[in-house]
């Protein structure tokens, strides 16, 4: 019996991290200008009911129509050019799972928003990477100057990294020279430096510092942006599941709804219809394949529909549950 081997992830250096995010810059741009290959959309107006499912839309200079230029007035991206078989494959998408036509403008809208949030991803997680590295060194150096100034710590050495001014034709600019690494260990010296990390709190910055410091240590982590996801894809791809939930639960139930209001008596019917072509599973796996087609959701080849489908499902589990519990409460049905 043969074993299934396991996959071996090899992390990304930060050249693969540079090339990834330079390619992402670059498909980004590629939807703002027309080519032979692409096809035309013009964004829907906005509205209460598809706002929220254009949130990663750019925003740029534009020309007064609303088509991108190098010089203009900023503003929301109106005109976009997708490639002619992302834009026939998102079409075929609609049409397998039978969307009314009506609502594929404010679906297509939606899936070029699920494309810049997936062009903008490496980008994010890099700045959020380092971002989180810098605010954990200056929590340690601020706790270590704290253990200089009560005599807990007693310096031995010090190795500096500086940089020399360097003369300069044009004195209004500072300038300068290469990076200078030097190493101090010698007694006297360490008590001088000693003495000056023992007094840290003089410094003219400290009271800023403070602040920073309590901010970081006590009100604010990694966790907070992340709104307690793994990471940025994980809370994008959250963010346009629950959204387009939203907009697919309210509008391809609509016309039950109006006969309800109107008290058609073939509302129950036609409920049932609608339930059971636009059942749970089917709802998940059409979000999950726009996210797919987008660059935003990433599955192995051989993966299937089901898997597809479970795994949209598991990031709507808390929503699901509540809509539930409340069509429960209201003796209803959860649709």
């Amino acid at each position: 019996m043969n074993k299934k081997k396991k996959t071996i992830r090899v992390k990304p250096t930060q050249s693969d991290i540079n090339k990834k995010i330079k390619k992402d810059a670059l498909r980004r741009f590629s939807y703002f200008v027309e080519s032979d290959a692409s096809v035309e959309f013009i964004a829907p107006e906005e509205n209460s009911m598809n706002r929220s499912l254009m949130v990663d839309i750019p925003i740029v200079n534009l020309t007064p129509e609303g088509k991108f230029t190098k010089e203009g007035v900023v503003g929301k991206l109106k005109y976009f050019y997708l490639p002619k078989s992302e834009y026939q494959n998102l079409i075929s998408i609609f049409q397998e799972f039978e969307i009314p036509k009506i609502y594929y403008g404010d679906l297509t809208y939606a899936f070029l928003s699920m494309v810049f949030a997936a062009c903008n991803l490496s980008y994010i997680i890099q700045f959020q990477k380092e971002q989180h590295e810098k605010s954990n060194e200056f929590v340690e150096v601020m706790e270590l100057l704290e253990e200089f100034s009560l005599y807990n710590k007693s310096l031995e050495g010090l190795t500096l990294e500086y940089k020399g001014l360097k003369e300069n034709e044009k004195k209004e600019r500072i300038a300068y020279g290469p990076i200078v690494t030097k190493k101090y260990k010698g007694h006297i010296a360490m008590k001088i430096l000693e003495s000056i990390l023992q007094n840290y709190k003089t410094c003219t910055e400290y009271e800023r510092a403070k602040i920073s410091y309590g901010f970081l240590k006590n009100g604010f982590s990694k966790s907070l942006y992340l709104m307690g996801y793994k990471n940025e894809e994980q809370k994008s791809q959250a963010y346009y599941a629950n959204t387009l939930w939203d907009y697919l639960r309210k509008h391809l139930f609509q016309p039950a709804i109006e006969m309800y209001v109107t008290e058609n008596e073939n509302w129950k019917q036609t409920f049932i219809e609608l339930r059971t072509k636009y059942s749970y599973n089917n709802r998940y796996l059409l979000i999950g394949r726009m996210m797919i087609l987008a660059q935003l959701l990433t599955m192995k080849k051989d993966d299937s529909d089901k898997a597809v489908t479970d795994l949209i499902k598991k990031k709507l589990r808390n929503k699901i549950k509540y809509e539930k519990q409340q069509a429960k409460n209201n003796l209803d049905e959860a649709y």
